[in-house]
């Protein structure tokens, strides 16, 4: 039997085995007005036992086919001729194959309910802002100043210039090292440039610390969290990043992301462009071609080396959640960081999502799009969050 692209792409999804890319080659398929026989033929065999009483209605069903086909960035829609009913069911049954998949779109309230006791509460998502400590110990914080000199240390001016942090270092500049270090609490993200012209990106609930100057042969920095990094190439002064009770990270000059959030399982180091050394504990460097992932646990004298899902490793800096069969767990220490919420289980789903999400949207709206799966539901209280099946 000879089995189409369409098909052969469905049943692939349904046993959870497709990529990104393939599931936006799927959704094509699925919503292109060419294949709508074809379509609904699948969606017949599977309709019956698939799909959830809720859908039963022609309003329900409505209801998701105009969420989930509303307003998509990544993939064009086009409008659907005839009864929308198995257009729902078709993206309901999808829903309960491997994890359901929503796309990159500006979000928008679905009316799915908020489990809330009293006024309901939501969480702002974070934005531009950081705190800056100075090497005598002094504290600025960074959120709402414009362009302005913070200060001068070692030499070198330290201003806010379009947003972002820069160090400008005086010509021959010398003397004791002297060390800032800038922190990004819960629901804030920052940038800087670094005084030899690298530049970092520091994720919610991270921080960067640095010399004012590097002087000598090295240039060595110290990260936690999650930090994106657009290294300046100097051929005689390597540039090292150490990780806290984690690898130490040799370069010259390179574009690459550490993920070494103490909460998370691993440590990954993830290589966008040119060459990295990775070294755990005594171990021997293991050097990453653009494209790898060199992941290892915290304290280990191993690293693995996979290749990397960039755009999944890159989706914090494109203003993006982005899940791969990810489960609640880490979903949720995801929103916590960036939500600045505390959270809580009362039960833990088994359910795993895929697909993308803008980080510009409240928690409400977040909670809204994972609440229509019908396995898992959200209770906001102040700045706690409950999450049950």
């Amino acid at each position: 039997m000879i089995v189409n692209r369409l098909e052969h792409l469905y049943q692939a999804y349904m046993e959870g085995k497709l990529s990104l890319g393939e599931k936006r080659e799927l959704w094509e398929l699925l919503t292109d007005p060419a294949n709508e026989a074809e379509v609904k033929a699948l969606m017949d065999a599977r309709f019956d036992m698939e799909l959830p009483d809720v859908l039963q209605s022609d309003a329900a069903a409505g209801a998701m086919f105009s969420e989930i086909t509303a307003q998509p960035r990544e993939v064009v829609l086009r409008p659907i001729r005839g009864n929308r009913r198995w257009w729902a069911a078709a993206a309901a049954v999808l829903a309960l194959g491997t994890g359901i998949w929503f796309l990159a779109r500006p979000v928008k309230h679905t009316g799915v309910a908020i489990v809330t006791q009293g006024t309901l509460n939501d969480a702002l998502p974070g934005k531009e802002g950081a705190v800056l400590t100075l090497a005598n110990g002094q504290q600025v914080v960074l959120d709402s100043l414009g362009n302005a000199e913070v200060a001068t240390q070692n030499g070198a001016k330290i201003v806010i210039r379009n947003g972002q942090l820069v160090y400008n270092p005086a010509e021959n500049a010398g003397g004791e090292l002297q060390y800032n270090k800038i922190t990004t609490p819960k629901g804030r993200q920052y940038s800087v440039v670094l005084p030899d012209g690298s530049r970092a990106w520091l994720n919610a609930a991270s921080s960067l610390r640095y010399p004012v100057v590097f002087n000598g042969t090295e240039r060595r920095v110290e990260v936690t969290g999650e930090v994106y990094f657009e290294v300046a190439q100097h051929a005689n002064k390597p540039f090292f990043v150490q990780v806290q009770e984690g690898p130490e990270i040799r370069v010259l000059g390179t574009d690459f992301n550490i993920n070494a959030y103490s909460d998370e399982h691993a440590i990954q180091t993830t290589l966008l462009k040119g060459s990295i050394h990775v070294v755990a504990g005594n171990g021997t460097p293991v050097v990453l071609k653009p494209g790898q992932q060199a992941s290892m646990a915290r304290n280990a004298e191993n690293v693995q080396l996979k290749e990397a899902d960039q755009e999944q490793v890159m989706a914090w800096k494109n203003g993006n959640f982005y899940f791969d069969r990810a489960d609640i767990r880490s979903i949720m220490r995801q929103l916590s960081r960036w939500y600045d919420v505390e959270v809580v289980y009362e039960s833990v789903p088994e359910k795993k999502f895929s697909g993308t999400i803008p980080r510009n949207v409240n928690v409400s709206q977040v909670f809204s799009i994972l609440e229509s799966t019908n396995n898992v539901h959200f209770k906001i209280e102040g700045n706690k969050v409950t999450v049950a099946r």
